[in-house]
């Protein structure tokens, strides 16, 4: 987890305090407009802080609300609407058609400082001359105004936006915002993935992860791998779900399967995409889905090349059906996050005390964890008094 400690990882009962704040701040401060998050495409990601959990629960208690990550990016992953961060340099272009947001401060920093309320603030003309920019662009202006110590703005702040308002007028002959892109609208997180090769420290968790932001963005990639194309990911949607029919991507080329088993696939979608940064969106009838491989036949420059996947539900939102895998003989294996090799008895050592290590996946006997619940958390078994701590199941 880029940003993270290991001691920072998020526990369950992290997950239950984050939903119960923003449960609070949803339900007891009336109507709000935007749910603005920092940091989730670049410190913990949307696997570690479940982003299904998180818009499943903005949306069943304001399904107006709009959500924005900031991160820095110029297409809108994670989000509603797009937001360009400006103090990163990334603005609304020409031309823009995505609902956006371009956020800057009004005054030095993000937050209240004792020099706040006599320093010099962003001109009126200034933040005239960007509300005339931005509106063409389909994209609200979002000035920071950081609150004193008593929670109320300061006086030359006031004043600032009273200018602004006397001197701004709308333009109502603007026309409606076209057509937004299709979505995931109800997204799956992902618990796990394999992929048939990688380039060391590429893995093919980075596809999984949510780390978009354009500073941390992680890839799973097989660049300056010996063995050329085809090269597949498998997703592990953590049990089998209905109501799967879309992923997005931020970009390549690939033809798509999935499965609910993890074993025998179905292709459901194929297709060729531009080369550019611009999100790639695939939809199928929906289905129920356990897992989803994605099969790179082609990309530029002879290598495949992965992140900021999303798989979900467009129209309806997908339910978990079942968490129960194949039963008896199938095995599992563990796979840590960080280097995606799996736990590994030393030479297929079966004395006691052998030791145990990660190595990459050779699918033999060397004492194979076997799952006994696979709930949201699962319990493993092993032949091994301490089991290793390492990342999720993955199926073989």
């Amino acid at each position: 987890m880029a940003g993270l400690k290991i001691t920072d990882a998020i526990q369950p009962a992290d997950m239950t305090f984050i939903l119960g704040q923003i449960r609070e701040l949803l339900t007891n401060y009336d109507t709000i407009d935007m749910f603005m998050t920092d940091g989730y495409a670049w410190q913990m990601g949307q696997q570690a802080v479940s982003y299904q959990r998180i818009r499943s629960l903005v949306k069943e208690l304001q399904p107006d609300c709009v959500m924005l990550d900031i991160g820095g990016l110029s297409e809108p992953f994670l989000s509603d609407a797009i937001f360009f961060e400006e103090p990163l340099g990334v603005t609304a272009p020409a031309g823009n058609t995505y609902a956006g947001m371009q956020g800057q401060t009004i005054s030095g920093g993000w937050f209240w400082h004792p020099t706040t309320p006599t320093e010099s603030l962003m001109s009126k003309d200034a933040i005239l001359s960007h509300l005339a920019d931005l509106e063409p662009k389909y994209t609200s202006f979002i000035l920071n105004c950081p609150p004193n110590r008593n929670g109320l703005l300061d006086t030359n702040i006031v004043n600032r936006l009273a200018e602004v308002g006397a001197a701004w007028s709308p333009d109502t002959s603007r026309p409606p915002l076209p057509t937004q892109p299709l979505r995931a609208e109800h997204p799956v997180t992902p618990v796990n993935a394999n992929a048939t090769a990688f380039r060391t420290g590429e893995g093919p968790l980075n596809a999984i992860d949510g780390l978009s932001d354009v500073r941390y963005e992680t890839r799973w990639s097989t660049w300056g791998l010996p063995s050329p194309l085809p090269h597949s990911i498998t997703i592990d949607l953590g049990g089998l779900w209905s109501n799967v029919s879309t992923l997005e991507y931020l970009p390549k080329q690939w033809s798509r399967n999935d499965t609910t088993d993890g074993t025998n696939f179905t292709q459901v979608a194929t297709g060729t995409w531009a080369g550019n940064r611009a999100i790639k969106v695939a939809e199928w009838p929906a289905r129920n889905v356990g897992f989803v491989r994605i099969q790179v036949n082609a990309a530029t420059g002879g290598y495949a090349n992965i992140g900021g996947v999303r798989i979900g539900g467009r129209t309806a939102e997908p339910a978990l059906v079942s968490t129960t895998l194949p039963g008896d003989g199938t095995v599992y294996r563990l796979v840590a996050r960080h280097s995606g090799k799996a736990a590994d008895v030393q030479s297929g050592g079966t004395a006691n005390g052998a030791n145990v290590l990660q190595w990459p996946w050779l699918n033999g006997p060397a004492s194979p964890p076997e799952e006994t619940d696979r709930s949201h958390y699962s319990r493993i078994r092993t032949p091994w008094p301490r089991p290793p701590r390492l990342g999720p199941v993955t199926r073989r």
